[in-house]
């Protein structure tokens, strides 16, 4: 449940709002009834929205909003007040206030700023933007584009100018259709027709031209925020389109980079492939010159085990030679 913050110093003010627009919407409030009291409250509930009078005890409304802007806190707030000005309605809107409303309004007037107010608001556009770079988009267009927030914000402001005066219009004319006639005369002659109030005529007239001049601003002024947005917009794509352009050229490097890797990769792998299979070869080669030596040395140890045995039967027969020679010879002196 969202939480509304009032601040107002009248209670049957409080208890319209509150009772007759907020809780009927579902919203949670939550009331203060000067300045100080609205402010401490503000930064210890944090509520989705304030609204906050324009004078209030001890501190007032456009005081309250400058004292949270200057703590971080950026809380919508909607600004009401009996006796608006312009310059009271633009230095709001300079601190942040979503909208400023002219009492007595009405439950719809108050639903459409409520309305007005929790829309979401995209972040300022930075003071400088960058620079496109790419082929025929290489330009600096942050001097144009840079001014698209303050032209919204002249917008807004003269907004408000606008309604101001609609609502200063109204109430006089409403002034001049509500002046009664004066009483009939004695004689049973007609009413004559009420006095006519130059000076407020003129100043209708003059307000009315004000207010046609102005709107006129406003149809150019939003004529050139549309065109600057568009050239935004368009300056934007182009910027994605470079951007990715530059990506797609840096993949094509790092894909090179990486195919001259992996060709290096795998000359690498056949070099050791080829002295894989020439050593293979020098121990196939050296097996068989081992099996060579081998059956050499077994032959020869054979040869060795032959010579061996002739020896041994050379010299029994060598023994048994000198045994007989030692018997015949003593028979030999005999005789």
């Amino acid at each position: 449940m969202r939480k509304i913050l009032i601040i107002e110093d009248r209670r049957e003010n409080i208890v319209f709002i509150a009772n007759n627009i907020l809780k009927p919407l579902g919203y949670e409030v939550i009331t203060a009834m000067d300045g100080p009291t609205g402010l401490a409250k503000a930064q210890e509930e944090a509520p989705d929205l304030i609204i906050t009078d324009l004078k209030l005890p001890g501190l007032g409304g456009l005081e309250v909003l400058e004292q949270l802007r200057q703590k971080g806190s950026h809380i919508p707030t909607i600004v009401m007040t009996f006796h608006g000005t312009e310059e009271t309605a633009v230095r709001a809107l300079r601190l942040g206030a979503r909208d400023y409303l002219i009492k007595p309004f009405t439950i719809e007037e108050m639903q459409a700023a409520l309305e007005r107010a929790f829309k979401p608001v995209a972040p300022p556009a930075p003071p400088v933007l960058r620079k496109l770079t790419t082929g025929p988009l290489s330009r600096d267009n942050s001097e144009e584009l840079a001014r698209i927030p303050q032209l919204e914000r002249e917008l807004a402001e003269m907004r408000v100018a606008l309604t101001s005066r609609d609502k200063q219009i109204s109430q006089m004319q409403q002034l001049l259709a509500n002046r009664t006639p004066t009483p009939a005369a004695p004689d049973g002659s007609p009413a004559k027709p009420p006095t006519r109030d130059i000076a407020t005529e003129m100043k209708i007239t003059q307000l009315e031209q004000e207010l046609i001049q102005m709107r006129t601003v406003l149809a150019a002024r939003e004529k050139q925020l549309i065109h600057l947005q568009k050239q935004l917009a368009n300056s934007v794509k182009k910027l994605e389109m470079a951007e990715v352009a530059q990506r797609a050229a840096t993949w094509e490097e790092d894909n090179a980079r990486l195919n001259q890797v992996l060709a290096q990769t795998k000359q690498m792998l056949g070099e050791s492939e080829r002295r894989t299979q020439s050593l293979e070869e020098m121990v196939r080669v050296q097996k068989v010159q081992m099996s060579k030596y081998q059956e050499e040395a077994k032959r020869l140890a054979d040869q060795l085990r032959n010579l061996s045995e002739a020896v041994r039967l050379l010299s029994q027969d060598l023994g048994q030679q000198v045994e007989r020679i030692g018997v015949v010879a003593p028979a030999d002196k005999k005789r």
